[in-house]
């Protein structure tokens, strides 16, 4: 895989990312990582350590909650599958109409 270097912006601070990923992904990524620091920053204004950090903390909820939105919608699926496999299987095994 190639590496690609990538300059960004977050919280006002610029960052060189050495990526395999394209540019356009990455500065997604960082966009989004700054805004959630903006969104955090009022609360911490005076401790760029602590908009940091509850930036982090927002963005890994996100992540979890999304996760178990996946793992939800998996397990319906994965369910939903089984059922149609035994409908087809008793279908499969199911005399013919007409023949008993």
């Amino acid at each position: 895989m190639t590496r690609r270097t990538v300059t960004v912006e977050i919280g006002g601070e610029t960052y060189t990312l050495r990526t395999t990923a394209s540019p356009e992904y990455a500065r997604q990524v960082a966009a989004y990582v700054d805004a959630t620091l903006r969104r955090v920053g009022h609360a911490a204004a005076r401790a760029p350590h602590r908009a940091a950090v509850l930036a982090a903390l927002l963005i890994t909820d996100e992540l979890f909650q999304s996760r178990a939105r996946w793992a939800r919608r998996l397990a319906e699926t994965e369910r939903r599958a089984q059922a149609l496999t035994e409908r087809l299987r008793a279908a499969l095994d199911a005399p013919p109409e007409g023949r008993a």
